[in-house]
């Protein structure tokens, strides 16, 4: 005997709603990770690999007018602003600075919104280990296999979008040169690496990139890539440019529950970073 239809439209409701609990109790949320890479925001999602097999799988298909797009809500502020603010916070991070300012010009980021998330994420603290992230930025694993997506680590072939292009152009240009070191190369390419998911497999492999990421300069630029693919992501959808922001935050945080919250304080902290003149449209 079939159920009635009401009462199949009330259970099919209720299961809806406590199915992602129950299966996060269980130590994962498949609902939540497929809503992660959804192909409504990305307009494409792809699967990559490169010579370490099926590794980082993710990656959201970036087009140029995304990236193109400046990442600005404020003028550039004065050095000495973004500076005071950081010590005011930690005293001893004062350091940081030129470095966020290095990564902000490099792939056109607000320099303001890219402090206010470092604030938020560790208080300006390097080495900062959390329960999912690790270092100033707070980089979890899905956040790393993003940005290790977007400087290179696809299947050959692949379609990948404009992100590999645009990534890889800045990072030898502007990063290697000063800030990174010529030698710097993506997680995913360093050769320790390679080594422990040929012969330990892909746990060990990120176990590695985990450790590897607390550099705070690799940390800060990993973070700031990963920020920069997420406003990429929403450059059409948002009707503004704070929206923009705000929803790029709110899926770098990614949690359910907090990260509407999250992208609200990130937003309201950059408004404090020095004299914030918001820019002219």
């Amino acid at each position: 005997m079939m159920a009635p239809p009401l009462l199949t439209k009330f259970l099919m409701k209720w299961i809806y709603l406590f199915l992602p609990f129950v299966l996060m109790s269980c130590g994962g949320n498949p609902l939540f990770e497929a809503d992660l890479y959804s192909t409504d925001l990305a307009g494409e999602v792809r699967t990559g690999s490169d010579e370490m097999g099926e590794f980082s799988k993710k990656g959201f298909i970036l087009s140029e007018a995304g990236l193109r797009d400046p990442g600005f809500l404020y003028e550039w502020p004065q050095v000495s602003e973004v500076e005071d603010y950081i010590v005011s916070i930690n005293s001893g991070a004062g350091h940081l600075t030129p470095w966020i300012f290095d990564i902000a010009d490099c792939l056109e980021l607000d320099p303001r919104v890219l402090v206010a998330l470092v604030r938020r994420e560790s208080d300006f603290r390097e080495g900062v280990t959390g329960v999912n992230g690790v270092g100033l930025v707070q980089m979890t694993n899905i956040g790393i296999a993003e940005v290790n997506f977007q400087l290179g680590q696809v299947e050959e072939g692949k379609a990948t979008g404009y992100g590999q292009e645009y990534f890889g152009e800045r990072v030898d240009r502007c990063l290697s040169s000063s800030l990174l070191g010529p030698h710097w190369t993506p997680l995913y390419q360093r050769s320790e690496v390679q080594e422990a998911y040929r012969y330990h497999g892909e746990a060990k492999a990120k176990e590695l990139m985990r450790k590897l990421v607390l550099d705070p300069k690799t940390n800060l630029v990993y973070g700031a890539v990963l920020l920069k693919t997420y406003l990429a992501v929403y450059s059409k959808s948002a009707e503004n440019q704070e929206e923009r922001f705000w929803k790029a935050l709110r899926r770098y945080n990614g949690h359910p529950k907090h990260r509407e919250a999250y992208a609200t304080q990130v937003l309201k902290w950059a408004a404090q970073v020095g004299n914030a003149i918001p820019v002219s449209i």
